[in-house]
């Protein structure tokens, strides 16, 4: 009897490691199987870094912009009386080729290069000019008004002027002395930046008068 029973015990023993054996085999094979989950961390990682470095250096530019800062050294505007159409069309066409320029420091502007011919083609149209002290029509008539506002404004950023003309007439829009007329090919206007960071100047035609900032960007 206690044979039987010690036999019985030993094949008990036996199914029963079989199954546990069998039971990690399957977990084993099952584990194998089934679908590896892709180690992307270091990749992932690796490409944060990257865009990382990217993201950084367009940040470092951007807070460089940001850093350089733009001050209003000289403001000067001047009355618009003639507000007739083709004279303000010629005023803005000269105003619009001025705004935003940046001179560097050391650097000399000149009206006639930024501004160019006043040419029917670039669509100026005939307003009052003076020829000589005699009034009569030509293209880009008025523009002086933008050239004399900006000189008034360069002499306020303390700019060198290198070439300045006076009208052969008074005009209406500034006292006597104080004017700055530009003939494409011949008078000019031109001032030098001196100080020690580029400048831009900004320029507007509005509904009542001519107006020139001049912005400092350290």
């Amino acid at each position: 009897m206690k044979r039987l029973l010690c036999i019985s015990i030993l094949l008990l023993l036996m199914v029963f490691n079989g199954c546990t054996n069998r039971s990690y085999e399957d977990q084993k094979q099952m584990t194998d199987n089934a679908p590896k989950k892709e180690n992307t961390t270091a990749e992932n990682n690796t490409n944060t870094e990257n865009g990382g470095n990217g993201n950084n250096n367009a940040g470092t530019e951007n807070q460089n912009k940001a850093a350089a800062k733009e001050e209003v050294i000289s403001t000067f505007e001047t009355p618009l009386k003639n507000a007739s159409k083709t004279r303000v069309n010629n005023l803005k066409i000269a105003s619009d080729a001025i705004n935003g320029k940046v001179i560097k420091s050391g650097e000399t502007f000149s009206f006639n290069d930024t501004v160019g011919a006043t040419t029917k083609e670039k669509g100026y149209q005939k307003a009052t000019i003076f020829n000589h002290g005699e009034k009569e029509k030509g293209y880009g008539g008025g523009i002086c008004q933008i050239s004399t506002t900006l000189y008034n404004a360069a002499q306020g950023a303390k700019m060198e002027i290198v070439e300045r003309h006076e009208h052969s007439v008074d005009v209406d829009y500034i006292e006597k002395g104080k004017d700055a007329t530009v003939a494409y090919g011949g008078l000019d206007l031109k001032f030098k930046n001196t100080l020690g960071y580029p400048v831009k100047l900004e320029t507007a035609v509005e509904a009542n008068r001519v107006l020139v900032n001049i912005y400092i960007i350290k």
